[in-house]
This record gives C-alpha cells, structure tokens and sequence, in this order.
C-alpha cells in the first residue's frame, strides 16, 4: 500500500463551505493532514476524512471506508476530474455527499457503485480563491460527459438529482430513479428555482428506460415515460419514442420533456393540457426545431400559441392524417405522399424529370408516382425505417433513413460531439443532397469531414440493410 502523509494545516477556505453541505458535515475545519493510499488523496479533519483527488490514470477505484481511523464521508468537488481511464468506482456505505463535478469528463466511466448512505450530490464550491476554470467545473453535473457510462441506479437516500447531473451521458440507457428523490434538474435561474427533470439529462440520446420506484411520493413512470406523481405533468419522454398519446389526466407538460426524440414528428395536444414549457415538442438532441414539425390542436388553446411561438404547424385536431391512405388527403406538393411537403418531395420532382429527359416516361408526375408504387415487383429496397448508428468526430451519430417505393423520404440525425457546430451545419445540407440525389455518394460539408462520413456511411449502410 503506497501510503504518503503530508502533516501540516490546510485552509479552510479551499474545502467545500459549510453552508453548502446539507449532510451537516462540518468541513470548514482546518484539515489535519493529507494521506494518498493508492491512487486516491484524502485529507483528514478533527472527525472524518474526504477524497480530495484520484490518479488521472487510474483505472479501477475503490473508495476506503475510513483511513486512520476516520471515517470517509464526502467526495469531495471535482475529485476524479478528467480521469479519462477510470473504468469503475466502488463508493462505500458511510458517504454521505458528492461534490459537483466530482466525475467530471471520466469520458471512460462504465460502472458507478452508490451506496444507499448518499443523500446528497452535487455541492458547489465557495471559495474565492479558486480558479474561474474550477468554478465552472464545480458548477456542471456530477456526471458531466461521461459519455461511456450506460446504465446508473441512484441511491436509496438521495433527495435530489440536480440540473446537468449526467449533462452528455451519452451512452446511458437506463436511470432508476429511488424512493427518496424528491427533485429532479433542479436549478437557480436569474435568482428563481425552478425543477425541470430534462435538464438532469441533457445529451443523454439513448436514454430509453426511466424507472422511478413504485414508493417515491413525487414522481411515477409508465412505459418509460416519467410523470409527478398524480400525472398531471408529463416530465420526460424516452427518446425513442415516434408517438405520445395523452393520458386523461395530464395538464401541463415540462420544459424539454421530448426534447432530444428525433423520430417523434408531431404531436396532438388536447384542449385540457393548458402549459406546455419551453421547448417541450419538436427539438432534435442537438437543440435545433425539427424541420416541419406538426402540432395538432384547438384554435385558441394553449397548443396553437405554442406552435406559433415555435415557428412549427398548426393543424385542427380532427385533422391528423388517416391510418389508411385511400382515406386521406394529403397536402399540395405531397407527392409521395407521407403527409409533409419537405426536400423528399423535391427528390421525387428531379426523379420525375431525369426520367422524362432520358426518354423513360412520358406521363405526368402523379402518374410516374402512382407506377413507382404500383411497381412493387421490381422494387430494390423494402419499405420500412432503417437506424444506422456511425462514430463521428467525438461520439456517435445515429441515422435514421426512412425508405418508400424505392425513394428516400427523409433522414435525420442525432448526435452529442462536444462541439455540435459542426454536425449542426453539415447535417441539413447532407440531408437536402442526399435526398435530392437519391444517394449517399454526395459531397462531405467542408471543415466538417467527421460528421459528413458519419452521415453518408450510416446512410450507405441502411440502404445496405434494406435491400431486398
């Protein structure tokens, strides 16, 4: 055991305050030493010991439960920062609190082990002395960017899982929310708290399993979908969700509760459901409108000034488009008629025209449409929607390429690099030239290779999967 202490006073004013320790842990005392046992430093006050920093390049880490005789009862803000190797971390029972940003950007963190005896995560430093750098460390999420961590059971005791806590987690799958939480993405905006459960996940794209135990007084799920406990608030939609159906007894829904479901289209809102928070429907993972989202309504109802506000379509409820398609009537312009007027439209109008320019029909378009569809026999590709994910700059881009009677209909795309700029400006022109050529053999967007590759190759490969 590699075992180093360094006598002497350490102070008070670079630990965590007081004031900001709902534990009731007194850490304001003048430290009496610093011990490093492993690949962990923990520093030793008059009745219990925090961790203060981990190795960068450790990889397996098990918190002590006491060193000297003292008990280990906080993790201290920012003490496993940019441990890019760190696989696991065992935390055993007796901490009681985690700082913020205490795993900030493990971008390899697979395994967190919480014991039940944590009721506290996420304390912010209030030091003078740190450096504007640590502050805004400190101010992120617990598990800022740990974007290989996939699945996390939260502990027993723990009241609250604040704004950010797994901000670009984008590899978590699933969250169990425990009995005792009694807030979720709680934040102080302009001085106002306010509590939006989406903002506790921000970035997390795959996360389609939201649990929260049976016995929590303050939240419910069904079908993965998280609601307050008597269910008139939708909070959170997975993000594999394509359809939401209201139950009766929804009111309001939260900010961002489907923000990040990029294959959920539209939305129909009942004339009861009278808040509906900010960028609640029709935002992609990336944070940008869904292009032609529809938001079906009463006039005059919340659900229209929420379209309007948002630049999205309004339509009257009662005019959602049929399930059968010999009962609907689709829009001007629809000419493959998949209810929307948009750039797969536009793919079938050049389609149309190179055919009649080389001399292979001579019809009008409807009717070059009716024989696409009429020409089942010799099609290459079966219908369906086909989801490709591909590695792009930082993280991986899921594409998803809907195919009908041989035609690209739409694409869209979703990811979390760390800088979304790029993937933001090659995306929509990727997308218009794909479907406009009817391939993937486009050019890439200039300064944004990765994200281009990542896009056409996913769009290659779903073809690929499609082929009859």
């Amino acid at each position: 055991m590699d075992k180093k202490r360094i006598l002497g006073v350490v102070s008070a004013g670079l630990l965590l305050a007081e004031s900001l320790s709902p534990s009731g842990i007194s850490l304001t005392a003048n430290a009496e030493s610093e011990v490093t046992d492993g690949d962990l430093t923990y520093m030793i006050y008059d009745t219990h010991a925090t961790v203060r920093q981990c190795d960068t390049a450790a990889t397996e880490v098990t918190v002590l439960s006491e060193i000297d005789g003292y008990p280990v009862t906080v993790i201290e803000n920012n003490a496993f920062e940019e441990c890019t190797s760190l696989i696991s971390v065992t935390i055993p029972e007796g901490v009681t609190t985690i700082g913020a940003g205490a795993f900030y950007s493990c971008t390899s963190l697979q395994e967190v082990n919480l014991p039940d005896s944590i009721t506290a995560m996420g304390i912010v430093y209030n030091d003078e002395e740190a450096t504007q750098s640590q502050l805004v460390k400190a101010r992120t999420g617990i598990f800022y960017n740990c974007k290989s961590l996939k699945t996390i059971t939260l502990p027993k005791n723990l009241e609250s899982i604040k704004a950010s806590a797994f901000y670009g987690c984008s590899a978590l799958e699933s969250v169990r929310i425990s009995e005792s939480v009694k807030a979720i993405g709680n934040t102080t905006v302009s001085g106002i708290e306010k509590t939006v459960p989406a903002l506790a996940f921000s970035g997390c794209v795959r996360l389609n399993q939201i649990e929260a135990d049976e016995n929590n007084q303050y939240y419910t799920t069904a079908d993965n979908i998280l609601y307050n406990k008597d269910k008139s608030e939708l909070c959170l939609l997975p993000k594999d969700k394509e359809s939401y159906t209201f139950p009766e007894t929804v009111t309001s829904v939260s900010e961002q509760a489907a923000s990040g479901c990029n294959k959920l289209k539209s939305i129909a809102i009942p004339e009861r459901v009278t808040q509906i928070g900010e960028k609640a429907f029709g935002y992609s993972s990336s944070g940008n409108p869904i292009a032609e989202f529809t938001v079906y309504g009463v006039s005059g109802s919340a659900a229209e000034t929420y379209a309007l506000e948002n630049g999205f379509i309004f339509a009257e409820l009662g005019s959602v488009p049929a399930a059968d398609p010999q009962e609907t009537e689709f829009p001007v312009g629809d000419h493959n008629q998949d209810g929307r007027v948009d750039a797969s439209d536009a793919a079938c109008i050049l389609m149309y025209a190179a055919e009649v320019g080389a001399g292979n029909f001579s019809g009008t378009l409807p009717e070059f449409m009716e024989n696409l569809t009429s020409a089942s026999s010799g099609k290459i590709y079966n219908d369906g929607i086909y989801t490709v994910t591909k590695f792009g700059y930082d993280s991986d881009v899921t594409i998803v390429v809907t195919i009908k009677n041989d035609v690209i209909t739409d694409i869209t795309a979703s990811c979390n690099e760390s800088d979304m700029y790029y993937f933001d400006t090659a995306y929509p022109i990727l997308k218009n030239s794909i479907l406009v050529a009817q391939s993937p053999d486009v050019d890439a967007v200039s300064g944004a290779t990765f994200s281009s590759d990542a896009i056409r190759d996913g769009v290659r490969e779903a073809l690929n999967q499609a082929k009859k």
